[in-house]
């Protein structure tokens, strides 16, 4: 027994279903085809404002070949070259380090979450720049690269040689000034630093003063009034001087003169007190 052929109408109630659903098949894909475009276009805009358009100097490189792989506007106008040109440099070609020693340390990135190194780069103009480079491997397009935030810290490095060349020199002075030098906490007088004339006028070694006290060292006299004259002086918060007498390890005591300079560090507040054997006018004495 034959099926029946369906009629004509059947067909077209067929058919306008199957249009209907075809319709509404594209219209998803329309609409899903219009969420990822959006999504993606998101993701450029995400792109663009955190990277391209940061302020900071970015970097992507390659982990295996070293090459930049992009580079945002801060970054040429750092290094001064133009992206395309950028873009076709080597990292060892930016810094001082060297291609080996370079490999080294993105291969120490490749296995952190966030290294931080400080390196110095070469600019376009040859000029060289200390920099704090801050870097971490991120998935792009499928494959591992070196994302890299590199951040100027050239005039930082150059206060900071300065103020250890300062310090240095300002050290200098203090172990070569001719006159005994001790400086001790204002609250107890336990002395922290004395330089070399200092152990000379009390004949002892360094280990064997630091730590100790004016009154226990008793090299001045009158050790009994002279802890609490000394700190009084030191609450004025101004230099001032005094007449003492110093007992050297050897031979007979010669008059003295103490110069108190209160210091005020980081820690608490501090005497300096400068020793010297020359009698001179117009300075206090204990009372």
């Amino acid at each position: 027994m034959s099926a029946e052929k369906p009629d004509r109408k059947s067909l077209q109630l067929r058919v306008a279903e199957l249009e209907k659903k075809n319709s509404e098949l594209e219209q998803h894909l329309a609409d899903q085809h219009a969420q990822f475009s959006l999504c993606i276009q998101e993701k450029q805009n995400f792109y663009i404002d955190i990277f391209e358009k940061n302020k900071a100097v970015k970097l992507i490189i390659d982990t295996q070949s070293g090459r930049i792989l992009d580079a945002n506007i801060a970054a040429c106008d750092f290094y001064g070259y133009h992206h395309e040109e950028l873009i076709t440099k080597k990292l060892w070609e930016l810094n001082v380090l060297g291609e080996e020693l370079t490999r080294s340390k993105m291969a120490d990135c490749r296995t952190s979450t966030l290294a931080e190194f400080h390196v110095q780069h070469k600019l376009a103009s040859g000029e060289v720049r200390d920099v704090m480079a801050f870097a971490g491997p991120v998935m792009m397009n499928g494959r591992r690269v070196l994302y890299a935030i590199v951040l100027d810290v050239s005039e930082s490095k150059k206060t900071e040689r300065e103020a250890n060349s300062l310090a240095e020199k300002y050290r200098r002075m203090f172990q070569f000034f001719p006159d005994g030098i001790f400086v001790a906490r204002e609250s107890d007088l336990r002395i922290v630093d004395v330089n070399d004339a200092g152990l000379s006028l009390l004949g002892r070694s360094l280990d064997e003063v630091l730590g100790r006290t004016v009154a226990e060292l008793d090299f001045l006299e009158p050790p009994g009034d002279l802890a609490p004259l000394l700190k009084r002086f030191g609450g004025k918060g101004e230099a001032t001087q005094i007449r003492s007498v110093l007992r050297p390890p050897s031979g007979e005591p010669v008059p003295a003169v103490l110069t108190c300079v209160p210091l005020e560090l980081p820690d608490g507040g501090y005497l300096m007190i400068s020793v010297r054997t020359t009698m001179t006018d117009g300075v206090s004495s204990p009372s």
